[in-house]
């Protein structure tokens, strides 16, 4: 699939058994729901999906149901990040042999890394497959936010296409925006500044809304990109 970088894109929650398990079958009804009323993508083991509860497998294992159920009919993102960029490197690759179409990855948390360590991190990540890669920028969950110049040179490596920010800062947005240029893939993590972002240039957002209202969030898009924002 050739993975149009743009809309709305629910980080689908991850349905637990009573005794713990993933609830396969509801996931799948998830999926099909989201799909069913007009989101533009799927995003896999994300924050609003447990990732950091989850083992492994469980999120190799959500990656291949979600594959499977969308069928090629939207893109699906996995969210590959870990503690260890050994760890992230390796979600990648399962992410890919999956047949995700495009990956994230927060950058690390409990540590903070400096420009360098965090531009060889993500680095190392993106050459660990041909997936695209989106950035994504939480730091209100990392502790720090990742810096425009690190962005921008990031943006160098080929597969690196594009980022999601959680931070809600639109000072920061319309810097990254001015600073990586129209190519650069832009989504908003955060809800209550999608209009804003969508105004200013963004290219979809990753919304937790969308699991429980998704024709709402995608009208809100749709209105927006039409240029009828009175709607």
């Amino acid at each position: 699939m050739t993975v149009r970088m743009e809309g709305i894109i629910p980080p689908l929650v991850t349905p637990f058994a009573k005794d713990g398990s993933i609830n396969e079958n509801m996931f799948r009804r998830i999926i099909n729901d989201v799909i069913g009323k007009g989101v533009h993508g799927v995003f896999v083991a994300g924050s609003q999906g447990e990732f950091f509860a989850l083992e492994r497998q469980e999120r190799i294992r959500l990656f291949e149901v979600a594959v499977e159920e969308v069928n090629g009919k939207v893109p699906v993102y996995a969210g590959t990040a870990a503690v260890t960029t050994s760890e992230t490197v390796l979600l990648t690759k399962a992410a890919e042999k999956s047949g995700c179409d495009a990956v994230s990855i927060i950058s690390p948390f409990f540590i903070t890394p400096n420009g360098q360590e965090l531009y060889e991190y993500y680095k190392t990540a993106a050459e660990a497959s041909n997936l695209p890669v989106l950035l994504y920028n939480n730091p209100a969950r990392t502790g720090y936010g990742i810096p425009v110049d690190i962005i921008r040179k990031l943006t160098e490596i080929d597969n690196i296409i594009g980022m999601k920010d959680s931070s809600g800062n639109l000072t920061y947005v319309n810097e990254v925006l001015r600073t990586t240029g129209p190519d650069f893939h832009f989504f908003c993590g955060r809800d209550t500044v999608i209009f804003n972002v969508l105004t200013s240039g963004g290219s979809g957002a990753v919304s937790a809304s969308a699991n429980v209202a998704p024709k709402l969030i995608v009208d809100l898009y749709n209105h927006v990109k039409s240029g009828n924002y009175e709607a």
